[in-house]
Order: structure tokens, then C-alpha cells, then sequence
């Protein structure tokens, strides 16, 4: 299937650089009690493959582009996908005592890309901003 094909390449495509990792985004109130916003994502992921900045959310962008041509359905059937093949994959890994330390760390690699793909996957569900990016800051409905 053709969504295999485009998920397994941006596996690879947004493998983590394992020895940067830093700590995830935070969430910060802001001045006023119903507003909050998400701060440090940029910094919390460094990708093998990836290093320039603009690389990066060309690349995030067009998996959100990928998943607005899908549609919301077609979409969760792909996320749902994702993590049932990883689920499945980590489940038979069990017993696979024979793998060396390098071809875990590439499972690894491979399941982290998973991961940040389905996660674009759904933003670019949620939609854009007013600015083409998407909205980092929301007022919380009372």
C-alpha cells in the first residue's frame, strides 16, 4: 500500500538523534488565567537526518499537507496504523534475545519517526494557523 511506503520513509526521515534529545516543551499560563501556550518545542527533538531548522518544518509541513489531502478518516486509519504496527512490532521483539545493540537502536530510530509522523499527522488534522503555521496558543472556553 502506498501509505506504507510514504509512512516507512518518514520514519527514517524524522528518526531522533538520539544523543541530543533535551527535555520536551513546557506548557506556560499566560497573563491572564484562560490563556495558555506550549514553549521549547523547537528545541526538544534533533533529528539524525535532519538538521536545518527550515529542513525540518518542510518536512512537518508536508506530512500535515499529506494528511489534509487524506482526509480526518483515511488519516486515523494511517495514526491508528502506526501505533498498532509498533504495538505489534515491540510485542514480538520479546523474544528476539539474537538482535545486536545497533539493530535495537535502529527499531528504535524507526519507531520514534512512527511516532513524529502520526503526531504531524494529526496536526495537520487539526489545521493551520491564520499564518500557515499552526496555533501554538488557545483561549480555554469557560
Amino acid at each position: 500500500e502506498v501509505v506504507d511506503v510514504v509512512k516507512d520513509a518518514f520514519s527514517v526521515i524524522f528518526a531522533p538523534d538520539i544523543d541530543s534529545i533535551t527535555c520536551g516543551p513546557m506548557i506556560e499560563t499566560g497573563s491572564s488565567s484562560d490563556e495558555i501556550a506550549l514553549y521549547g518545542e523547537s528545541n526538544g527533538c534533533r533529528f539524525l537526518y535532519l538538521r536545518d531548522e527550515q529542513v525540518i518544518e518542510a518536512a512537518k509541513n508536508t506530512v500535515r499537507l499529506f494528511a489534509r489531502a487524506l482526509g480526518t478518516k483515511r488519516c486515523a486509519f494511517v495514526i491508528d496504523a502506526c501505533f498498532a504496527d509498533m504495538f505489534e512490532a515491540c510485542s514480538r521483539c520479546d523474544g528476539q534475545h539474537l538482535l545486536t545493540n545497533e539493530e535495537l537502536l535502529n527499531r528504535r530510530r524507526c519507531w520514534s519517526g512512527v511516532c513524529v509522523f502520526a503526531t504531524e499527522l494529526m496536526r495537520g488534522i487539526c489545521g493551520f494557523g491564520d499564518d500557515g503555521g499552526r496555533k501554538d496558543s488557545f483561549k480555554l472556553s469557560k
